[in-house]
């Protein structure tokens, strides 16, 4: 009687990593490009704090008062590329409070793959004030993954530069590590 084992190990991906995470902290927007249209004013890292405007974590958070017309939409961009290169099942997660959009205004967020734009976040919001940070969280299209080229861009429009602002903090992104390790083959033999 002839008797032969095979084995076979595979590796699994490993459970959700942090990929990607930024609280503003370091006091700047480094690493993140920066755009406006017209005579839209640009995001800002921010430190005040008063009831309108403060951090949801830490001391700093971004934000943009874009004061422009609707028809610069969108009116101020914060974009960032993020190599997801090895990593699978992407979440996208962050904070955000909107204080004072109303229905000519908006509030985008959105990822590229590589060769297109999708929406996560559209707002037209009609309500004056948010004074909480509400947490968004989405998972991305597989595109997403293993992706050298993935980028995240916040958007905001609004007219005036006094009470219309978007702000986010704590943006984060996250997938599962891939081990791309080749499975072992085992043969045992008499």
């Amino acid at each position: 009687m002839i008797f032969f084992g095979i084995l076979i190990s595979l590796n699994i991906a490993s459970a959700a990593t942090d990929i990607f995470s930024d609280g503003f902290e370091s006091g700047n927007l480094n690493g993140w490009t920066l755009t406006i249209n017209d005579s839209c004013a640009n995001w800002a890292a921010v430190t005040t704090s008063d009831s309108d405007h403060s951090a949801r974590s830490g001391s700093w958070f971004a934000e943009v008062a874009p004061g422009c017309s609707p028809s610069n939409d969108p009116g101020s961009r914060m974009e960032r590329t993020i190599d997801t290169t090895n990593y699978s099942n992407i979440i996208f997660t962050y904070y955000r409070r909107l204080h004072g959009l109303d229905a000519t205004d908006n509030f985008r967020v959105i990822w590229y793959n590589g060769s297109s734009w999708t929406v996560v976040e559209l707002t037209n919001n009609t309500d004056p004030h948010e004074p909480t940070y509400t947490l968004k969280n989405f998972t991305l299209a597989a595109s997403a993954g293993q992706n050298s080229n993935l980028k995240i861009r916040f958007e905001c429009t609004a007219l005036t530069t006094t009470s219309e602002y978007c702000q986010v903090d704590d943006i984060s992104l996250s997938g599962n590590l891939v081990d791309l390790t080749p499975p072992q083959l085992t043969i045992n033999s008499p």
